[in-house]
């Protein structure tokens, strides 16, 4: 099996639960239209104010350590590509579960 490391699909899971939730929210809102129930509707508006209040902060927050992200990911980056171009054994673990996972991807 790969062994990719999990921090590095935490972004892809904030996905999935950001989808499931507005989801939720749209099928809340759906169901307060039809019957007409101020209390889903209430419940509808506030879910989506927090999200866009999620929205602005991590934009903000992202706007504030842009730096310190492209300086994570360029070292990130630069470890893969090295593991990729190196000869030690741990490195050829590496290669071995990238390829693996560049023929999975291509099998998609």
């Amino acid at each position: 099996e790969l062994q990719i490391e999990s921090n590095m699909f935490a972004g892809v899971d904030l996905l999935i639960a950001v989808g499931s939730i507005i989801m939720v929210l749209g099928f809340l809102g759906c169901c307060g239209a039809i019957k007409e129930s101020r209390c889903m509707l209430l419940l509808f508006f506030i879910g989506l104010l927090l999200i866009l209040i999620l929205q602005i902060t991590g934009g903000v927050l992202g706007a504030v350590y842009r730096s310190q992200i492209e300086t994570s990911f360029k070292e990130t980056l630069q470890q893969n590509v090295n593991s990729l171009q190196g000869s030690t054994e741990e490195d050829k673990t590496f290669q071995e579960s990238f390829q693996k996972f560049e023929n999975m991807v291509i099998k998609m």
